[in-house]
């Protein structure tokens, strides 16, 4: 009678038990009559029999002496089988840590009430989670009478709440790592190498920041497909942390590029010993599931407090060591020096060009193509303008090269054209009469089996008419190979977009080789016009090249024309079009359409002829 009148004390309390053994109980055999004073011990014990939650009082040693249906339907003992035993004694929770045991029997030894959440298995040897709270049950004077505790099976809450953590620290991950790799990514990188010269900076050691790019990694993806390069990047993160140092950090910032930080280095000389390892185990082979690969690498170095004190600083100047070290032929490294100091030669420009797009520092500039006879624009061509944010506007002399040789022309190449189609749209949208928008293509681009299927995606994305897009390639690129080019411009033509022939005059140019690139337009290059007023034999040279594109009924484009002089000469000779700074410079695309407005408004011009 003392445990239930400690039991009823318990749930008189205000314990939440009460309210949650009422709600939960299912209707059976109960006291007769209304719950009063009197009868309210009966009462009690009804709803202890009949709650979800399984309900066992015991002695001071916590041996059973009373359990209810619930705990024999958890645990699969009788009621017999569990008087006088501990529940540790039937329920076995062999899995549970130590440390979590030790607290739940240092509550029960020192008499206080403690709530724990275990693995056990029952009788029947299935293992589910167990949710207990166990109280102390006292008597009048405060002395531990026995032990009321309640237990539920919690297995699917454990469940639930298990995937969940799971999926926050998978989010909480893959904010800090590569999803491919599993390396630290670049924001993780940044708080690691912070961390790191902070230490370094109270030690007084040297942290340095080795930035590895693979050798051809670009050639792999594009010949042997993306799947062999993404084994071949995991390949590499995996022998990359198998040569890290405890204290080191291991990143990839994207692409093929890879980071080791090494720290606590007491002499920056000894990064010398670690990059000839790293270079040495990306040398060579690489075994992958479909075909062995081979590759090396290019590593720039940066040391702290030496070369930057800061993460940014360091992974910028390790990254135009990194390209030196390219420039050199690769499986090389370089360290930073004063001579690799921004502004101090075209290799700060590379790095600054990457990030050129991402900045929104590239723009298209217009330049019309007009009519000989009439004046009026036939076409703009587009022509690509740097805006450095330090030498201000770049001329594509400038920086072509560097992207030709980097392999930043094939995405700059691609940006061009789509931005033209979106121009030449804008301009239609505007209102303005059908002209062609022209597009110089590179090698680079030229060289892409998909080229027709990329101008294609251009061109319905703006859903632009194909015959207002015209595409030109240099007579150099016709030479190299004629038949690829050949190939090439018959899908294009087919697609209906024109095509021109740029540089004309520059190289072999011959009849039989123009009817097989079977072009739209060939432009005389401006090395014949400059002098063509002036000069009997570039006169000559450019007479006879616009009579060979007269003579196969194309279309004929003077570039460079900058005198009334070279204009006059170019009328008599019956050139087609005329393009120039006498005509109009290049300009911003608002700009150009605003001058083709009023130039499309001009009456007709009377040349000699």
């Amino acid at each position: 009678m003392l445990g239930w009148i400690a039991l009823g004390g318990v749930l008189g309390g205000g314990s939440c038990w009460a309210a949650l053994w009422w709600h939960r109980s299912r209707r059976r055999a109960a006291p007769e009559g209304p719950i009063t004073p009197q009868n309210v011990e009966r009462w009690l014990a009804s709803v202890a029999g009949v709650t979800g939650y399984g309900v066992t009082i015991s002695t001071p040693e916590r041996h059973i002496v009373w359990a209810n249906a619930s705990f024999t339907q958890l645990t699969g003992y009788e009621l017999s089988e569990a008087v006088g035993r501990r529940a540790s004694q039937l329920l076995y929770f062999e899995r549970t840590d130590p440390q979590t045991v030790q607290r739940i029997r240092a509550c029960f030894d020192s008499g206080r009430g403690v709530r724990f959440e275990i693995l056990v298995r029952g009788k029947n040897g299935r293992e589910w989670w167990l949710d207990t709270d166990a109280q102390p049950l006292r008597g009048a004077r405060g002395e531990l009478c026995g032990w009321l505790c309640i237990q539920a099976d919690v297995t699917r809450e454990v469940i639930k709440r298990e995937a969940l953590e799971r999926s926050e620290q998978r989010v909480s991950f893959l904010a800090y790592h590569d999803a491919l790799t599993g390396l630290e990514n670049r924001l993780g990188l940044k708080a690691r190498l912070d961390a790191m010269l902070l230490a370094a900076q109270r030690s007084g050691t040297y942290v340095a920041v080795l930035l590895i790019d693979l050798d051809r990694f670009k050639y792999v993806n594009d010949t042997l497909g993306h799947d062999t390069g993404d084994e071949l990047l995991i390949e590499v993160g995996r022998r990359l942390r198998a040569l890290a140092r405890e204290h080191d950090t291991v990143a990839r910032l994207g692409g093929d590029e890879f980071v080791v930080v090494a720290g606590e280095l007491g002499d920056p000389a000894r990064v010398e010993s670690i990059v000839q390892r790293l270079l040495a185990q990306l040398r060579g082979n690489f075994v992958l599931s479909s075909r062995t690969v081979y590759t090396s690498s290019s590593i720039g170095i940066s040391v702290a407090p030496r070369d930057g004190s800061d993460a940014s600083a360091l992974l910028k100047h390790a990254d135009v060591a990194m390209y030196a070290a390219k420039q050199s032929g690769g499986d090389s490294y370089r360290c930073f020096d004063d001579s690799l100091r921004p502004g101090t030669d075209r290799l700060s420009l590379e790095v600054e060009l990457r990030e050129a797009r991402e900045r929104n520092e590239l723009e298209l500039y217009y330049q019309p193509r007009v009519d000989t006879l009439t004046g009026r624009p036939t076409a703009l061509e587009a022509l690509l303008r740097w805006h450095h944010p330090t030498r201000g506007l770049l001329l594509p002399g400038v920086f072509i090269s560097i992207a030709e040789e980097t392999g930043l022309i094939e995405s700059i190449g691609q940006w061009v054209l789509e931005q033209a189609c979106r121009d030449a749209r804008r301009w239609l949208d505007a209102g303005g009469e059908p002209l062609r928008f022209c597009v110089n293509l590179s090698p680079v681009q030229f060289a892409r089996e998909e080229l027709p299927v990329r101008v294609a995606v251009a061109l319905a994305t703006e859903r632009l008419p194909p015959h207002l897009l015209e595409l030109e390639i240099t007579e150099t690129v016709a030479m190299r190979s004629p038949e690829l080019v050949a190939r090439h411009l018959a899908e294009l033509r087919a697609l209906g977009v024109s095509l021109a022939l740029d540089d004309f005059g520059t190289g072999h140019s011959s009849l039989a080789r123009i009817k097989l690139l079977n072009v739209d337009c060939v432009k005389i290059d401006r090395s014949l016009v400059k002098d063509c007023a002036g000069n009997a034999h570039d006169a000559a040279l450019c007479r006879a090249a616009i009579a060979l594109g007269r003579a196969l009924g194309l279309e004929v484009v003077a570039e460079g024309v900058e005198t009334q002089e070279q204009r006059q000469f170019l009328a008599q000779e019956r050139c087609t079009t005329l393009q120039g700074y006498l005509l109009a410079r290049p300009m911003p695309a608002t700009e150009a359409f605003a001058l083709v407005r009023e130039l499309l408004d001009v009456p007709r011009l009377a040349v000699a002829t």
